[in-house]
Parts: structure tokens; sequence; C-alpha cells
């Protein structure tokens, strides 16, 4: 038996929960959802019950995180961006962070395997710079080349079989430790594979070389706000630093670690802010300061506007997961 029909196979006997994105995305078409700032990558099985209702422009959705599609039962059509992709039960879809996309077409009743992940948890400041093209397949492919691999593509599967070892991860009973490295481990062999069908393609080059000429060029920067995060400091402040005009500098800046400046300073603050939470006994007002947001309250609204958790469940949260173990 293929690779492909194992994972198929394995996937159709889960349980599905059913999904209405129209009813979970907010007013401006973010679709949010709860990532632990430990381990921010989410693995979901869905039904589509009131699909009827839910095409077009009431599915259309956008996000901070990275996604996976794998249709397990029933076809369509997708939209991603400008480009149009239809797909079979066994082809993957990637969709870029904060692009608009949804069904615009589906046919049967349709499940599928859903992965989101934040960037950060494959690539970001301090990785090394060849964990960059881990994300090659989502940022680097060309214009012209469709967010998909098909079932029946040459390395289709090898990416089949690392879904299939990190869904019996994920979904399984391991200890939380174990679990969590393994599934970490297959993902990224599932990007890596990813990323030789698109270079196969033609349709993405190898980007270690070119990410790291960027990482480095705002190295002087990532050290400063490693140092300083808590600090305001402006967009023109940022760019004149490594040299750049405003307008190049947030291209640059987005290029180098898919996200905006401004994302990247709140990502490092609520990620100090988790550690806080987890190892000290300050207050929540005390962490705030410590983490320079302007009061309790922003800090409130920002940790949960990116976990969906306060930060006082998250302590209490961590503190019952440690004293469980």
């Amino acid at each position: 038996m293929s690779a492909s029909r194992r994972l198929l196979k394995f996937l159709s006997k889960s349980r599905f929960e059913p999904l209405e994105i129209h009813r979970a995305v907010d007013s401006k078409r973010r679709l949010p959802q709860t990532f632990d700032p430990d381990f921010p990558l989410l693995m979901r099985l869905y039904s589509f019950p009131a699909y009827r209702e839910m095409l077009g422009a009431n599915w259309l959705n956008w996000h901070d995180h990275l996604e996976m599609i794998l249709p397990v039962a029933g076809g369509g059509r997708f939209r991603s961006g400008d480009q149009v992709v239809d797909f079979v039960p066994g082809d993957l879809l990637l969709v870029d962070n904060l692009k608009m996309h949804g069904m615009i077409e589906l046919n049967g009743d349709h499940r599928s395997l859903v992965i989101y992940f934040l960037p950060e948890f494959v690539y970001g400041v301090g990785s090394c710079g060849c964990d960059a093209a881990f994300l090659a397949p989502f940022w680097e492919r060309s214009d012209e080349a469709l967010p998909v691999l098909r079932g029946t593509d040459p390395l289709a599967g090898r990416v089949h079989g690392a879904l299939m070892k990190l869904a019996a991860a994920y979904f399984g009973t391991e200890p939380v430790e174990d679990k969590q490295s393994t599934c970490k481990l297959q993902l990224l062999e599932t990007l890596y594979w990813l990323r030789r069908h698109f270079e196969l393609q033609g349709s993405v080059s190898a980007t270690y070389a070119q990410q790291r000429r960027r990482v480095q060029r705002l190295r002087r920067l990532f050290d400063f706000l490693n140092e300083n995060y808590a600090q305001k400091i402006r967009l023109g402040e940022a760019a004149s630093m490594v040299g750049m005009s405003e307008t190049r500098f947030k291209g640059f800046f987005k290029k180098a670690t898919g996200t905006t400046f401004a994302q990247h300073v709140i990502h490092l603050r609520l990620g100090r802010a988790s550690q806080l939470l987890r190892d000290t006994e300050l207050s929540m007002a005390e962490i705030a300061y410590e983490t320079g947001f302007c009061d309790q309250s922003h800090f409130d609204n920002r940790f949960k506007e990116s976990f969906r958790i306060s930060p006082k469940e998250y302590r209490t949260r961590q503190r019952r997961s440690n004293a469980a173990v």
C-alpha cells in the first residue's frame, strides 16, 4: 500500500470535529488560534457539515500563522491570495501567513487534516540560518508555482510518510516531552521534502545563503532587541540602525522573519512574559512593566490575542502541569 493510501486510511478512522468557519472568524476575517507559547503547533481533523453556507466570502479568512491542509475525503477548489487550486484527497495545500484564503467549491462529504504552526516554531531570530530553508515552500515560491503538492507528485510519498508519523505522534498517547520532540522532527521532515519538491519544479531556489545574508544584515538590530525589547523603539529608529529607509526596511524585515517589525517586538515581549509567568512569582502588573507593555490591561489583551488564554490562566495551567509531573 502506498504512503498516501496508508495516511488517508489512518486518518479516515479518526474522529473529525465539525467546523463552521463563518462563525469562527472575527469582524476583520481573521481566524484566531490558541497556541501553546512553548509548542506553537496545532493539528485538527475537521468536517464541514455546513459547507454550502461557508463557500466564497463566508469562508475567506486570514491569520498570522502558517497552515497546511490535507483533504482526506471530498475534492474541490481552493483560493489562496490570487491563486486557485483544484484538489482531491491526498493533495497537500499550503497557506502563507496573512494571505486571504478559503474554499470556493467543495464536492461530497469533505473532511481534512489541518496543521497550524507559527513560523518561529521552525525558524526565528536566534535560529541557525539553514533553518530558513524549511519555510521556503511558503515564502520563496515563485509567483507561478501553485501552493500544492499533488498526491501523485514524485516526492508525495516522502511527505505523506512524514505526515503519517506526525499525526500518529500528535494524536497518540506518548508523554508530552516525547510527543513534542517527535512532532517537531516530523514537521521538519515534512517541510524538508516539500522544499525539495518545489526545488525540483524549479519554483524555489536553495534559500539558505540568501536568508543568511538577510539575517546578518539585521543582526545588530536583533541583538539590540534581545537586550532591550521592553524599550520603545520606533520603526524609523530600527531602520536607521541597519542603514535602510523605512519603506525598504519593512519589506526586508518581513522577508527575513516572516512577520512585521511590530509583531516581532510583541512576540519577543510575550515570549519573555510567558517565561516570567512560569518561573517567577511576579504579579501581572510587574510582568507587564518588565516586558514593555504600557499597563496590565494592554498586556492581558495582547496575551489573549496571541494565545487565546489570559496570562493568569496560563500561569495556573503551567503550575498544574508541573505539579502533575
